[in-house]
């Protein structure tokens, strides 16, 4: 037991002390190699210099995340598991791909007495807005999950790193889901202290293994932080800040050297005929490509849509669907027969194409200026900082 709880309190020391992050790791080459392997699982191209290049660009990216954004190692939403948890389910998935242990175990029979009652009666409600008060902390501190592999430990602890509906589900009875999860740690720490043991001799540490797991799990959100990687929610702190610096110099040099993606389609002359059913756009069609537009509407005795517009339209008519239409189409080329929303059926011809640009004080290239600017921006600082990084700490890359 007193080797357990060694192995518990390194390894949560090391995912929320404040001191993690202030050496760097050495790996050794059996834990590269280990690493490389499981990389290849996902991208079988990847070679062992970029698996060393990335194991250590993790650990640079975790002393930036606790420097700047500490509250966020721990754990990345209020809603969300722990990093912690993650970093057990990570490890556990290893030990058993590496060592070949058993996918499962079997219940164990401490479990039988946490019946649906007994969760109710000791988890009480859950909280309205998911945040445990001190009182309920306290009664459920005083509530002790022992005999198993894991340290013995407060339901409160046991219930903290869980995600905001598991704990929600908990609070409701779901006793199975409860066992389940002291099932997933109690066998998380039988395989850590079988991959402890096997690690060892091959010259493998497992709080390196500890600090992989976690930098592997936080890469990607620590990256998107720092405004290098696509953020799915929200914006990067380190991005907003960059944008407020992109002066109106920078603005305008990137006006001109991509003045070419500013250039847009201003006016066109268009024509265009519509029709009750398909058939008769069809024949239409057809008596256009045997002669011209405006033949094929004289013989058809149609009025062109497009005559409102004198044939010339531009982006100040396209809040009309037959305009949108025709600015969606090839210079000089008849469209197909196309369903209107209102159930018509049209053809168009559109020609005489005049291309304009944005100006360079339109909020148009603002934005995409101060976007890419600032992404620049944050790109030079990333390599700037790791190259300083990994220099500083003497590690060839």
């Amino acid at each position: 037991m007193r080797y357990f709880v060694y192995l518990f309190v390194v390894m949560f020391g090391l995912l929320y002390s404040s001191q993690a992050f202030t050496s760097v790791e050495k790996y050794t080459p059996a834990e590269i190699q280990l690493m490389h392997q499981i990389y290849q699982q996902q991208n079988s191209d990847i070679s062992l210099s970029q698996t060393r290049y990335r194991l250590y660009e993790n650990q640079f990216l975790l002393s930036e995340a606790q420097r700047l954004m500490p509250d966020k190692v721990a754990r990345l939403s209020d809603v969300g598991f722990t990093t912690g948890y993650h970093v057990e389910r990570y490890l556990n998935n290893l030990f058993i791909k590496q060592l070949h242990l058993p996918p499962t175990i079997e219940a164990s029979n401490n479990v039988k007495h946490f019946t649906a009652s007994w969760l109710t009666n000791t988890l009480g409600e859950y909280p309205a807005n998911g945040q445990y008060s001190e009182t309920q902390k306290n009664t459920l501190n005083l509530v002790k999950l022992e005999h198993f592999a894991f340290p013995a430990m407060s339901v409160y602890d046991f219930i903290k790193p869980l995600s905001m509906q598991i704990r929600f589900r908990l609070h409701q009875g779901d006793n199975q889901l409860f066992q389940a999860e002291i099932a997933k740690k109690h066998q998380y720490f039988i395989n850590l202290e079988k991959a402890t043991n096997a690690f060892k001799a091959k010259d493998i540490n497992i709080d390196n293994l500890i600090s992989i797991a976690q930098g592997d799990i936080l890469r990607p959100s620590i990256q998107s932080w720092l405004g290098v990687k696509d953020m799915m929610h929200g914006q990067s702190p380190i991005l907003e800040q960059l944008e407020k610096q992109v002066s109106e110099q920078q603005i305008n040099q990137y006006y001109q050297a991509n003045k070419s993606r500013f250039k847009y389609l201003y006016q066109i002359t268009a024509q265009g005929a519509e029709f009750k059913n398909r058939t008769d756009a069809v024949k239409f069609k057809n008596e256009v490509a045997k002669s011209t537009f405006k033949a094929a509407l004289r013989a058809a005795n149609m009025n062109d849509i497009y005559s409102k517009f004198d044939n010339n339209i531009n982006r100040g008519h396209k809040k009309e669907w037959v305009v949108q239409l025709a600015f969606t189409q090839n210079e000089n080329e008849l469209s197909e027969v196309i369903r209107s929303p209102a159930g018509l059926w049209v053809v168009v011809l559109t020609n005489d194409y005049e291309y304009r640009y944005f100006a360079a004080t339109g909020q148009t290239v603002r934005y995409q200026a101060i976007k890419s600017v600032a992404l620049q921006n944050a790109h030079q600082q990333y390599q700037q900082k790791w190259a300083a990084w990994h220099t500083q700490n003497e590690i060839k890359l």
